[in-house]
């Protein structure tokens, strides 16, 4: 019969493994918890680490059946074995199936211990355990690191969110660091969470990936040096400083192989280790899975402090000289010094016996007790030759032996006495030593129990402080995802020992379950402890989108309510497809957010609700059609969003930009710089002004231009710049959920900025705008990802300025892709064109540029001539032929090319004169500066307050000394009208726009 396999006969044993989670249980029944394993996490088997307060489980036991021992790590990276073990009443011993010696916690055995000044074994260190207060010999009890830290003064706070994505950016987990409080520090957890393929965040870890991997992909690919430090913070500090800088998740020991891959072929990797034993040993271990992945390696440290972060605050720099080279006898010494928690014990002496001598001990002085060892010297047994005495040696026995044998007698009845007395004294002094060790250990146990009720009633105060009206109906209103779930799992944690926890959480779950439908209290049956999580942050997300959704509805039913020319039949046809238009667009939304594939019929659902609003509406005029499209489209983030002829009653921002080149025309005047332009900028922007509003402001260019050093206040102090208010929305959404403290203080600026610019009476918003902003803001606090802010405006000037925009990012687009479509096609026909810097396609070069500026004009100007882009393709053609290119295909390819740019860009010019040709319409109504209805208009002003002829015409020449051509009104691109003023009397006209303050 075989024998049993020992590896396979351990693992199904596992003494140690058992010994451990039956303590663990025990210690959950004991804290009124749940007893057993809390998760899985591969070979791990997780439990809530019983040494710090543990809401995530955090402590992981894994079992080695090679060395016959349980291995236990808490993955905070806070707690040690010793602190794990001694908290379920266990020694470091009780790791192996088969306790070594050596381990032990109790004291030395008296001869043992290291007398006082005497130097410690080579390569050990002094157990925490082993420090100065020993009384008798003992250890002084073990302090765990938060009684060192003593009693919790605060609430625990969210201190950072750090992200964690794929090379392509895409989230894949967050590591959480939560700060604590107390009286000697701070306590800092770490929770993990993860986002699954769905965009759906749950609890837990995620894949092994270094912290800003797609800065680091790019960073090898460049060639640049990457710094590997051991946590968050310091990456982003190091990345502040314009490093390249990464780490791993959960800080030492938690480095992978998969990030040592993730950094192959990078030709310097700088590892900065902490200055810790733990710190040394991550480095080195790092260090040895990186060799022959990189093609340099240098371990450094900080010159001051412990980390990086502490380098920098000390004022050095981020060079790589500012740092110290950690020497590789350190390093080593850290692979094979034992992992922090672990007893080290010094190697007792041995004590030479003493010989016993024949003559009587004095009974005199009390005998000493002997101080007993483990193990005890003996003198060589005698050689047995020394035994082979011949005949011939043998002595005559003396008469006297019987004298010799009694004295012996005599004094081995003495030393007996004495041994005895001294064994009785050294049983009585172990027992005095066990009483106090029992007095000690009684005190100590009376002080533990004082200091957890006080530490119990400190977090107490300060859940009653973060749960402060939790629950109620103002707090709903405000309150994050975020904000919720850490209610609920706070209250949850105190509802068995704390009345108003429990109040709490019934207030949360009723609130859970009549806002979102949400039952907190089945889901929590399930035992899936991060299904509550998930399921808060995705009815905020949906109710996110729904909101948007709801918003958009609300502004179209409104627009089709106010068309008089719809039956009731044809009315309740448009507000049912509206309501179906809603409903797909909610969903559509939602799946963009949780970044979800669309389902099937989704989106052609919605198209088809929309195309059916529009033929609902097909009898009704064109600007009512465009008021409900608008509505739908420019709610729901549909890119198609345009105006039309549409009139929400939105001002355009012509009185804060008027306000802005005011200013920058009495700077001008001042200085007296050339006024020109910015005079040519006001000329356009009266005639945009309303009606009521333009003499307004000719009146404040007189007052500036007679007094240019008076200080004039704005006459539109909350009118609101368009262009400024949209990239401050965009820059908000940008930084608003970053962890990094400098974006954190940028958005709340930028937030407040918006806030009180959407609000002010006078900012010219229609509600519809400020209803658009408030999706914005809240779209960048939702879960997930919401849909970029667009920067359309309700009102004709701003959509044109941003088509104009938008027509000129077309336009270089299209150049570059048209010179790349070339250099492709040459490139497949053989020639070697050098990224287009060969001296033989010189021409070919040239003919391009001059064929895209002329189309990048057509986009943006609308000056488009066909004879003049047609020339230039002759002209490419000739060039091709200069520069040696006959194959067909190729010049067939670039002349398909070209021409495609040529169509595109004489209708985008088409649509740019008629947007032009608007705007003219608009101001066209605007009386001219000196025309003859406006010295009719001010005629008749002068004569209703009682002016005689000759008064009113010197009042007449003094404002027509003031006065502008009448062609100032005329739109961009169209020539100026003749002058009709004096030189001096009017200004230049020009079409530049949006000029601020210098």
């Amino acid at each position: 019969m075989s024998k049993p396999d020992p590896k396979t006969t351990a693992a199904a044993a596992r003494p140690s493994f058992d010994r451990i989670t039956a303590a663990l249980d025990a210690h959950a029944v004991a804290n009124g918890r749940k007893p057993g394993p809390a998760s899985s996490y591969g070979e791990w088997t997780k439990y809530r680490c019983p040494s710090h307060d543990d809401h995530n489980p955090s402590l992981g036991l894994i079992y080695d059946p090679d060395k016959r021992k349980t291995v236990v790590r808490c993955f905070t990276g806070e707690c040690t074995d010793e602190e794990v073990l001694h908290a379920v009443g266990l020694g470091v011993r009780d790791l192996f199936d088969a306790p070594r010696r050596g381990f032990s916690h109790r004291a030395p055995k008296p001869g043992q211990a290291r007398q006082a000044g005497e130097s410690r074994q080579a390569g050990q260190r002094e157990n925490r355990q082993q420090g100065q207060g020993r009384e008798g010999g003992n250890v002084i009890p073990f302090q765990s690191r938060r009684d060192r830290l003593g009693k919790v003064t605060g609430p625990r706070r969210q201190a950072a969110i750090y992200s964690y994505t794929d090379e392509r950016g895409n989230p894949l987990g967050e590591v959480v660091r939560i700060h604590i409080p107390h009286e000697n520090g701070i306590e800092k957890q770490f929770r993990q969470r993860k986002c699954d393929a769905g965009g759906r965040w749950s609890g837990g870890g995620f894949a092994p990936v270094l912290y800003q991997l797609p800065e680091v992909r790019q960073g090898v690919a460049d060639g640049e040096t990457i710094w590997l430090v051991e946590g968050e913070k310091d990456a982003d500090r190091a990345r502040a400083a314009g490093l390249v800088a990464t780490c791993n998740a959960m800080g030492a020991g938690s480095f992978r192989r998969e990030h040592a891959h993730q950094l192959r072929g990078a030709a310097r990797v700088v590892i900065v280790a902490d200055k810790d034993t733990a710190g040394y040993r991550h480095a080195a271990q790092v260090a040895q899975m990186l060799t022959g992945r990189v093609q340099e390696l240098l371990v450094v440290e900080a010159a001051t402090g412990k980390d990086l972060s502490e380098h920098i605050d000390a004022g050095h720099g981020v060079e790589l000289d500012e740092f110290v080279r950690v020497d590789a006898s350190v390093l080593a010494g850290a692979l094979n010094a034992p992992p922090a928690g672990h007893l080290h014990h010094a190697q007792p002496q041995r004590a030479e016996p003493q010989r016993q001598h024949a003559t009587a001990p004095d009974p005199s002085p009390a005998p000493q007790p002997l101080e007993p060892g483990p193990d005890y010297e003996h003198e060589p047994p005698p050689d047995p030759a020394d035994d082979d005495i011949t005949p011939e040696e043998e002595t005559p026995v003396s008469e006297h032996h019987a004298a010799d044998i009694d004295h012996a007698a005599r004094e081995m009845a003495s030393f007996t006495r004495m041994l005895l007395s001294m064994m009785t004294q050294w049983a009585q002094a172990s027992a005095a030593r066990r009483m106090r060790e029992m007095e000690v250990a009684a005190r100590q146990a009376a002080a533990d129990a004082e200091l957890a009720a006080q530490r119990f009633e400190a977090e107490r105060k300060a859940m009653h402080a973060s749960l402060d009206g939790a629950g109620s109906d103002n707090w709903w209103k405000t309150a994050s995802a975020d904000d919720v779930v850490e209610a609920w799992y706070e209250a949850v944690s105190w509802s068995v020992d704390d009345a108003k926890a429990e109040q709490v959480r019934q207030s949360l779950a009723a609130g859970l379950r009549d806002r979102w439908n949400v039952d907190v209290d089945e889901l929590s049956r399930g035992g899936d402890e991060d299904a509550v999580e998930r399921m808060v942050h995705n009815a905020y997300s949906d109710r996110a989108s729904m909101n948007r959704a709801r918003l958009a509805q609300k502004y179209a039913i409104n627009a089709t309510a106010e068309i008089p020319t719809l039956n009731p039949d044809q009315r309740q046809g448009v507000y049912a497809a509206i309501e179906e238009y809603t409903q797909a667009a909610a969903k559509s939304l939602g799946m963009r957010r949780s970044s979800t594939p669309p389902a099937p019929g989704v989106e052609s659902t919605q198209e088809a609700a929309r195309a059916r609003v529009r033929f609902l509406l097909a009898e009704a005029d064109q600007a009512a059609q465009d008021k409900v499209l608008f509505a739908l489209d420019y709610l729901t983030a549909d890119p198609r969003a345009g105006i039309g002829q549409a009139n929400w009653g939105a001002d355009a921002d012509t009185r804060a930009k008027m306000d802005a080149a005011l200013m920058e025309y009495q700077a001008r005047l001042a200085r007296g710089a050339d006024t020109s332009q910015v005079v040519s900028e006001l000329t356009r922007l009266v005639a945009d002004l309303p009606e009521a509003d333009r003499d307004t402001a000719r009146a404040r260019g007189k007052a500036i231009k007679a007094a240019p050093g008076h200080e004039f206040p704005p006459l539109w102090p909350d009118a609101v710049d368009k262009d400024q208010l949209g990239q401050k929305i965009t820059d908000y959404v940008r930084v608003a959920r970053s962890q990094i403290e400098a974006d954190q203080k940028k958005a709340a600026k930028l937030r407040a900025e918006i806030e009180s610019a959407a609000k002010a009476k006078g900012s010219g918003l229609a509600p519809i705008e400020r209803d658009a902003i408030k999706l914005a803001l809240a779209d960048a606090d939702a879960p997930g990802t919401g849909p970029d802010p667009k920067t359309v405006w309700a009102d004709k000037e701003s959509e044109y300025r941003i088509r104009r925009n938008e027509a000129r990012e077309q336009a270089q687009r299209r150049a570059e892709e048209t010179r790349a479509a070339v250099v492709a096609a040459l490139a497949a026909a053989g020639h070697q064109v050098e990224d287009g810097q060969a001296k033989a396609y010189e021409p070919v070069w040239s003919a391009v540029n001059r064929l895209t500026r002329d189309t990048t004009d057509a986009f943006v100007n609308g000056d488009a001539q066909p004879d003049a882009l047609a020339a230039h393709r002759r002209a490419l053609s000739d060039a091709l032929d200069q520069a040696g290119v006959t194959d067909r295909d190729a010049r067939q390819q670039i002349t398909a090319v070209t021409r495609r740019l040529e169509t595109e860009a004489i209708t985008a010019a088409a649509t740019v004169r008629r947007q032009k040709t608007d705007q003219a319409k608009t101001r066209a109504t605007v009386p001219g500066w000196d025309s003859q209805s406006r010295r009719e208009q001010l005629v008749d002003e002068l004569t209703a307050l009682g002016v005689d002829r000759e008064s009113a015409t010197a009042l007449l020449l003094a404002d027509l000394a003031q006065a502008r051509p009448g062609g100032a009104a005329t739109a961009p691109g169209e020539a100026p009208k003749a002058r009709r003023t004096s030189q001096g009397s009017g200004v230049d006209l020009g079409r530049k726009r949006g000029q601020g303050r210098s």
